[in-house]
Parts: C-alpha cells; sequence; structure tokens
C-alpha cells in the first residue's frame, strides 16, 4: 500500500500520502475532534548501554534500540489505531514519523505517540509493548504515560475512549497493582477546560524492602537512613545524562492546547484555490501527491517558522485544510497540529526541548508561551508542564509556570509532585471573553428581574380584579 517516492535526503523519506485525512475522521458540520490522545512509554536499557549513553562522546542512537525497528511494524500497529504514517524524517536521536492523524516519535528506549478524532490509540498499548520485547528485548517498563485534554465530542468515541473510567479500567488491565504503582488523575475544572493524565511505574522492589527492614527504628533513626538514600540517589542522578532507568535527567514536556482560534490567522492553514484545483488535476491524473510548496507557504505565512528556525521539519497540509508538522531539534522535538475550522477550531503545540539546551532560544517560558500564541491568538488555552526533578529535590516548577500572560486571565493553576516528575497545569481565557459572560449575566439578571416583577404587577392586578 505504500510506495516511497523520490527524496533529495536520506534523512526523510515520504510515503503514500492521501491529501484528504482519513474519511471516517472528516470534518463535517459537526466538527473535527482536535484533542489529541498521547502515550508516551520509557523503556529500561540494558546496564551497558545506559553507561554508553551517559557517556559525553556518545552521539548516534541510528538502529539502536526501538530505532531498530522496520516501518512495516509501526504501519501495522498504526492500523490498530487507525492512522497511517505519511512521512518520516530523522537525525543522529530520533525518528519522527508524521501521521494522518497527528505525530509518532521513536528514540531508542522512548516511545511517543499523539493521534486525534476518534482514533483508538489505547488499543495499540499491548502491540507497542510487544514489538518493543519482541523485536527489542525490551520487557522492562521505566514509566507509562497516557494524557489528553478533555474531548470536545465525547459521544463519538470508541471503545475503550468513551469515558475517562473506562480508559482508566482498561489500562489497569494492562498494569496490574501487583507490578505496578498507577495514578490516574483528572486535572482542571470539570465545568471547563480539563486534563486528563494516566501514570504507571514499578515498584522500587529494593527500596521497599529496606525501608521494611529499618522501619522498627525511632523515628528520627529512620528519617535519616531514608535522607542518605535520597541524596545518595540525587548526587548520582546530577552528573548523569540518564537514570538508572534509561530516563533522561532533563525530561520535560510543554503542551499549550489553544481552542476559540482567530479565524483570521486560520486562513494560511487553508489550500488556496489554486492549490486545491492541483490536488483534483493530481488526482484525475492517478499520481500520488508530493509534498513541497503548499506546506512551506503554510510554514512561512503562519509565523510557525520563526518559532525554532533552526529545527529539521517535516510537515503536511490536507485537504481543503488542516496543518500538521513534526520537527527535530537534536535528541528534542516538537510538534505542531491545527484544525482551523470555526466550528471545531483547535490547535496544539508541545515541545519537549528544555530552556538549558543551546538549541532554544527562549529566556523564559513564558517567552516560549507568548511567541506561539500570537501565531493562533487562542480564546482559550490549557498549558501542561512536566519537568524532571533530580530525586531528592523539591523541583522548581513554580518559578517556570507563566503567572500573568498580556490579554489573559488565568481561570486556574494546579501543581502535582509525581515523584521524578512535577506536574503543572494552567487555564487561561480572554479577558473579553470572560467580560462577554459577565455582561451576559447582567443583562439576564436584569431581565430576570423585569420577568418577576411583570408577574407582580399582573398578580396584584389580578388580585385586585378580585377585590
Amino acid at each position: 500500500m505504500f510506495s516511497p517516492l523520490s527524496t533529495t535526503s536520506s534523512d526523510h523519506q515520504t510515503f503514500y500520502t492521501p491529501v484528504d485525512a482519513n474519511p471516517e475522521q472528516q470534518v463535517s458540520l459537526l466538527g473535527f475532534e482536535g484533542p489529541e490522545k498521547l502515550i508516551e512509554v520509557w523503556f529500561k536499557p540494558p546496564q551497558e548501554q545506559i553507561d554508553e549513553i551517559n557517556k559525553d562522546n556518545f552521539k548516534s542512537t541510528r538502529g539502536l534500540g526501538l530505532r531498530s525497528v522496520q516501518k512495516e511494524v509501526w504501519d501495522d500497529m498504526l492500523t490498530v489505531v487507525r492512522a497511517q504514517i505519511l512521512s518520516i524524517t530523522n537525525n543522529e536521536q530520533q525518528d519522527a514519523y508524521l501521521l494522518s492523524e497527528s505525530s509518532m516519535f521513536v528514540s531508542p528506549y522512548r516511545f511517543m505517540i499523539k493521534t486525534c478524532g476518534t482514533t483508538t490509540l489505547l488499543n495499540a498499548v499491548p502491540k507497542i509493548l510487544d514489538i518493543a520485547k519482541q523485536y527489542c528485548g525490551l520487557d522492562t517498563i521505566s514509566a507509562f504515560f497516557y494524557s489528553r485534554k478533555c474531548f470536545m465530542f465525547p459521544d463519538r468515541q470508541e471503545r475503550p475512549h468513551g469515558s475517562w473510567d473506562s480508559e482508566v479500567d482498561f489500562l489497569e488491565r494492562i498494569f496490574p497493582e501487583s507490578k505496578f504503582n498507577t495514578s490516574a488523575y483528572v486535572v482542571g475544572k470539570l465545568n471547563r477546560d480539563h486534563w486528563n493524565l494516566y501514570m504507571a511505574t514499578p515498584y522500587e522492589e529494593k527500596i521497599l524492602q529496606y525501608t521494611d527492614a529499618i522501619s522498627e527504628l525511632p523515628q528520627e533513626q529512620f528519617e535519616q537512613k531514608i535522607q542518605k538514600i535520597i541524596e545518595s540517589k540525587g548526587n548520582q542522578s546530577n552528573k548523569l545524562k540518564v537514570d538508572r532507568d534509561g530516563i533522561s535527567e532533563d525530561d520535560f514536556t510543554l503542551e499549550i492546547l489553544m481552542s476559540g482560534l482567530d479565524q483570521k490567522k486560520m486562513v494560511n492553514f487553508w489550500r488556496t484555490e489554486e492549490e486545491k484545483r492541483e490536488v483534483v488535476e493530481i488526482e484525475e491524473r492517478g499520481e500520488t501527491y508530493k509534498k513541497g510548496k503548499t506546506e512551506d507557504r503554510v510554514y512561512e505565512e503562519t509565523g510557525l517558522k520563526s518559532v525554532f528556525p533552526q529545527a529539521q521539519v517535516d510537515h503536511y497540509v490536507f485537504n481543503p485544510c488542516g496543518y500538521s508538522s513534526n520537527a527535530l531539534l537534536g535528541e528534542h522535538y516538537y510538534s505542531v497540529h491545527v484544525t482551523p475550522e470555526d466550528i471545531c477550531s483547535y490547535a496544539s503545540f508541545e515541545c519537549n526541548l528544555p530552556l538549558s539546551n543551546p538549541l532554544n532560544q527562549y529566556n523564559s517560558y513564558n517567552e516560549m508561551i507568548s511567541k506561539v500564541l500570537n501565531l493562533f491568538n487562542p480564546k482559550q488555552f490549557v498549558i501542561t508542564l512536566f519537568t524532571r526533578k533530580p530525586e531528592g529535590s523539591l523541583g522548581h516548577i513554580r518559578d517556570l509556570i507563566p503567572q500573568n500572560i498580556k490579554g489573559y486571565q488565568r481561570m486556574d493553576k494546579i501543581i502535582y509532585d509525581l515523584n521524578k516528575w512535577d506536574l503543572a497545569f494552567c487555564q487561561f481565557t480572554k479577558n473579553d471573553i470572560i467580560l462577554e459572560r459577565i455582561k451576559k449575566s447582567e443583562d439576564e439578571q436584569i431581565k430576570e428581574k423585569e420577568r418577576i416583577m411583570n408577574e407582580l404587577t399582573l398578580a396584584t392586578e389580578n388580585m385586585a380584579l378580585y377585590i
């Protein structure tokens, strides 16, 4: 089904790419489900590989771990999800797969996939774990994450995505409590935008056995011994690129999930009439659409190129509208996915490049967030900031999250301590949207008072007639 096209770079391959999205995912007058489901899995590498990765001169990971898996294997897994690979871009550190429904990034021991619409992403979890074990010998999970923003059209989702409870039940059968410490969260206000997170990490059996063995000590001695363990872990991790479980010490993910996008800015995410005609002519000739001019136009005219100009980008414009992109920044990445239609407008920006990395030109996350927001001017948006903290530290995520963003009111801020990670969640709404709500509420109150007064007047008049 997939036939490679000619390409000028060994770091990029384009495959059969339908200009139209999956027919079952097509947008209608009822709207398209833009918010993505996201899975991230960290697998524990062999100890000798951890030692190799932590060397200063360690450069290329081509063919290592999950990167050794052939495209055909991922194709088969994606049939369960109901998505297709459009193209592949790679560098020395990772492979980026642009999908018909979002993105997939593959590093040697880390796997991330996000899909939108009514894709059935969780059905692929057993397959993903089996691929890691069968093809790479990776049978130990260091951490598993599943997350998503609340759906716009939850009634259209298929099993097991019909509800958060059913998704959690599905995952609990894969990650039993006898082996994993699992947690499921609904973060944010249930009557407004919120974000769901499920995570599973294996128990630290040796630590549990040790703490159990010293449990009879006086409290002060017990705390001193535990503190020594924590400090020892912290001292070790500060010197390494990855910890003993293969998880990056600078692991970081920023998501900006935007809705109610500025339609003046969304014009550039639609194909022009000329570009639409070109697609029709290509299909009539029975030829395959080749990415290029349209994608470059959108990248330039929307301002996306200015976010990280040095990034290695792979992108795609759907017909008649919609945009997806993967961008590589060394061992890090960012992705952008845009549904521009007014009735269901949504855009997501995800980036795992820490501020401390030389490739990051921003002085703060606030600066990076503001840069992205200016491209879409959303009515409301959610920020999730997931940061790794050295074991034994309290983290500093409170200093990273934005306190004020021009033109917006922060409606929610929640911070979680999740063992090796800190999580911050913020929800912002445009000031004028809130003022409209207040005005509407005031108008409704006036109308309600008028209705009550009219009813009282009528009742008084009726009473007078009766007397």
